[in-house]
């Protein structure tokens, strides 16, 4: 977002969370993002007068935003149960409880390993090649930050602009 951001207003100024300082980062505390998360998605659902007590919840990815959003989650009485990684996702129906989350603060942070191990350990599901548990049809689907989404997203819809004008250039000459 940020790279996006200098891009359009040709100059590098501002702050982001979840970014070193070098990339326009803060000196916040590590867990905001996250936690932003479920507050934002705690005030949706007071607009319905419920709360996170007891429902089911898939958290897409398992970096620090995911981390802390799992965290806060299991805090307020959510049952999380997806984590994902680039390899594919795990669907624990038991929960990922805050020893299980523990596992996967060492499996990302320190050890660098696949969220695969967290399923071998736990003895859960794991879907390869799928990266959002989206397949799992019950619960709240809460995000994560995903690397250069933008870019990706303004590079496809240029190159839908692009398909677009040629097909309309075709259709003058024609």
């Amino acid at each position: 977002m940020f790279g996006e951001y200098k891009r359009l207003k040709n100059e590098f100024v501002g702050v982001f969370t979840g970014k070193a300082l070098n990339w326009g980062g803060s000196l916040i505390r590590p867990e905001a993002t996250g936690y932003g998360v479920v507050y934002f998605a705690e005030e949706m659902l007071k607009t319905r007068k419920e709360t996170f007590k007891g429902k089911i919840c898939a958290v897409s990815g398992s970096g620090n935003v995911a981390q802390y959003t799992v965290e806060k989650l299991n805090q307020l009485g959510a049952v999380v149960v997806t984590l994902s990684d680039s390899d594919g996702f795990i669907h624990d129906p038991k929960g990922i409880t805050p020893d299980k989350l523990a596992f996967v603060l060492d499996l990302k942070n320190v050890r660098r390993g696949r969220i695969q191990e967290y399923a071998k350990k736990f003895g859960c599901e794991f879907v390869a090649g799928k990266r959002r548990g989206r397949e799992v049809r019950r619960g709240l689907p809460l995000g994560h930050a995903e690397r250069d989404r933008g870019k990706r997203r303004r590079h496809a819809a240029e190159e839908r602009l692009h398909r677009h004008r040629r097909g309309r250039e075709h259709a003058v000459d024609a």
